[in-house]
């Protein structure tokens, strides 16, 4: 706020050096952000410089703002300005400077890729394969489960893109288990709802109804609960099949009487009956109705329904049309 203040009252200088000073060391992502933003605004001295410090910063809302104002950024001295910081950098800068570099000139950022896809350090090898589109190198598959499991920020994205790759890719050569065990591991470490989708949607691929625990761990999920009840259905559904048809029941009943969407209880009841199983015989032998017939709405005329007599009282026929007085709007028939 100081330096926002003295920027307005014109003593710019000071505010800069603030601004560097909490892009360098503020705790808080949305501190160094705001430092960013006032310091590459249009016209901005040392906009650039702090353009390339915040492409490896830990925020990814840092980075994207970085990488915004680079990619509005013109003129060749920008992209002469990052291939030197790529040439400075420390090796956990260089993947993000690569990046923009590709980004900003393909052809000039050709033969830094080429280097880096050979390099030994991971996290510059795996973003240049992810430039190149050449993340699905099974021969990968550790390198990027470590990165996964415990690279940085900035790389766990992209090294699980690459092992989801290498899974869908072991799965189509008709190697199920191991790609159904690559697809349990990656829902453990994915860090966004669009990974594991992508995985949940690997282990029902697969098949195999042995991972209906790896669905059921999914079922209370806020994003993805409705599309794993799906796949735990199916699931038990083969257990059945198999023979087993009391762990089958215990898994259908699971859903029926679960918090799901009235088609996948739907669904699932029909698996019960399939196997010979009552959908409803808990219920009913807890003592609640579950088979109702309607009839309705009747007139009420003087405010005496309830004494009129529409039909034959006396007995319950379901079969024949019975026709009541019209009332407002039409006709009723039951």
């Amino acid at each position: 706020r100081l330096a926002d203040n003295l920027l307005a009252s014109k003593h710019a200088d000071q505010a800069r050096k603030i601004y560097r000073e909490a892009l360098a060391k503020a705790p808080a992502d949305h501190q160094r952000e705001r430092a960013l933003f006032q310091l590459t605004q249009e016209g901005g001295p040392g906009g650039i410089e702090a353009i390339l410090s915040s492409l490896g910063d830990p925020g990814e809302r840092v980075r994207k703002l970085a990488l915004a104002r680079l990619a509005a950024s013109a003129g060749p001295e920008v992209l002469t300005a990052l291939r030197k910081a790529y040439d400075d950098a420390k090796p956990e800068a260089r993947p993000a400077l690569l990046r923009a570099i590709a980004e900003k000139d393909r052809a000039a950022a050709a033969p830094l890729l080429a280097d880096a896809a050979g390099s030994t350090q991971p996290d510059l090898k795996i973003t240049a394969l992810d430039i190149e589109g050449k993340l699905e190198d099974a021969d990968l598959e550790p390198v990027y489960l470590k990165s996964a499991e415990s690279g940085s920020p900035q790389i766990k994205p992209v090294a699980m893109k690459g092992y989801l790759a290498v899974a869908k890719k072991r799965l189509a050569s008709g190697d199920k288990a191991h790609a159904l065990s690559m697809y349990g591991r990656a829902i453990e470490l994915a860090t966004s709802d669009d990974e594991r989708a992508e995985a949940l949607r690997g282990v029902m691929a697969a098949g195999d109804p042995k991972a209906i625990g790896i669905v059921a761990g999914l079922l209370k999920d806020p994003i993805l609960g409705t599309e794993a009840a799906r796949g735990f259905v199916a699931f038990a559904a083969q257990i059945g099949a198999a023979g087993d048809k009391d762990s089958a029941e215990s898994h259908l009943k699971s859903i029926v009487t679960g918090d799901f969407p009235r088609d996948v209880r739907g669904q699932a009841a029909d698996e019960l009956r399939k196997l010979g199983r009552d959908p409803q015989k808990l219920i009913l032998s807890q003592g609640y109705v579950v088979k109702w017939w309607l009839v309705g709405p009747m007139d009420n005329s003087n405010q005496k329904g309830l004494e009129t007599k529409y039909f034959p009282e006396d007995v319950i026929d379901r079969r024949s049309e019975q026709r009541i007085e019209a009332r407002i709007g039409g006709e009723c028939n039951r």
